[in-house]
């Protein structure tokens, strides 16, 4: 797992604040990987909360951070994911929406007792195809 010490956290915080040009107080460390570092933030001006993500300052860090940045720009407009807020690839980061504290798709995927789940997804995929006439 990507270890999130207070130095990191404290830069990855002030970066996403630089991008996204508002203070921002936290963090509150959520789950992630070892491909990625999650943090919940507090904008200072109006209290709401702001995901930031950070990667590792590797090209594979930076690469991936551009590829989500890239896959939320394209999405977010339908709704089907979390807006991106702000973008730092030189960091690497991302500053999203903050959807709240539902499951992730993996974590209901994975739980055999979630009904429909399958479903959901395939609904979601079809949505963001590409219509053909």
């Amino acid at each position: 797992m990507l270890v999130v010490d207070d130095l990191l956290a404290g830069d990855a915080v002030a970066a996403a604040a630089g991008v996204l040009g508002a203070a921002l107080d936290g963090p509150a460390p959520l789950a992630g990987s070892f491909r990625s570092a999650v943090l919940r933030c507090w904008r200072s001006d109006d209290g709401s909360t702001v995901i930031v993500k950070a990667y590792p300052s590797t090209p594979a860090g930076r690469q991936t951070c551009a590829q989500e940045a890239a896959g939320l720009a394209f999405s977010s407009p339908t709704g089907a994911s979390p807006a991106l807020l702000a973008a730092d690839t030189a960091f690497p980061l991302l500053v999203m929406e903050d959807l709240g504290s539902l499951p992730s798709l993996a974590d209901l995927l994975l739980d055999p007792a979630a009904s429909g789940v399958r479903q959901v997804l395939a609904d979601w995929a079809l949505t963001c195809a590409p219509t053909t006439t």
